[in-house]
Formats: C-alpha cells, sequence, structure tokens
C-alpha cells in the first residue's frame, strides 16, 4: 500500500498502514478494501494468515476519538454478524493479537 502525500495523511490512515505493514511481517495475506458506493460501510481491510483464518478488519483511532462508524457500518456489520463474518477493531499494532479473539466490533458501540 502506497502511502498518501504528507499533507493528505489523517491519523486513522498512519494507523492503517503501520497495521498492513506489521501483520505482513507476521505473514499475512492483507488487502485493502477499496470503499465505493458499491463497498459502502465494508470493513477496511480482509486478512487471513494460515494459523489465525479469514480476518475482516476495520481501523479506528484510539478511544475513537473523531472516529466512528458511519451510518452504512452500522447496517453492514451487524448484517455480517448475523451472516456468521466476524468484524475486529484495531487502533494500533499492539492491538494486533486481538486477531485471534473473538470479534470485537460490538464492544466500540
Amino acid at each position: 500500500m502506497e502511502p498518501l502525500p504528507e499533507g493528505r495523511q489523517c491519523p486513522e490512515h498512519r494507523i492503517e498502514v503501520a497495521i498492513i505493514k506489521a501483520l505482513r511481517d507476521r505473514g499475512w495475506f492483507v488487502m485493502k478494501m477499496h470503499g465505493s458506493i458499491y463497498q459502502s460501510g465494508f470493513p477496511d481491510l480482509f486478512a487471513a494468515h494460515k494459523e489465525v483464518g479469514i480476518r475482516l478488519i476495520e481501523i479506528k483511532l484510539p478511544g475513537m476519538k473523531g472516529s466512528k462508524f458511519t451510518r452504512a457500518q452500522k447496517v453492514i456489520f451487524p448484517a455480517l454478524t448475523r451472516a456468521g463474518v466476524g468484524i475486529w477493531i484495531l487502533t494500533s499494532v499492539d492491538e494486533i493479537p486481538k486477531l485471534g479473539h473473538r470479534p470485537n466490533w460490538t464492544t466500540y458501540l
């Protein structure tokens, strides 16, 4: 993933870039999900690891400061959960171990 030019980086993007790099360094396959009118509300990252499995990851700022769920996420995340798909919220590289546990997105509501 190419970083945005310095003037265009937001705090959430910097966290995302760091998490992607850290996951790849740990043997994960990671793909950025590019939002569009067809993917509105979908988590930020698709990640897969041969020992952990597939994870959909949403990047948020620590403490959710200025980083809330969008209206579309409030519809899509519960629908994915009902379909048996987990979503994990990460706010820093230090939280990567959470991917080995139960989905945690509902704790951020």
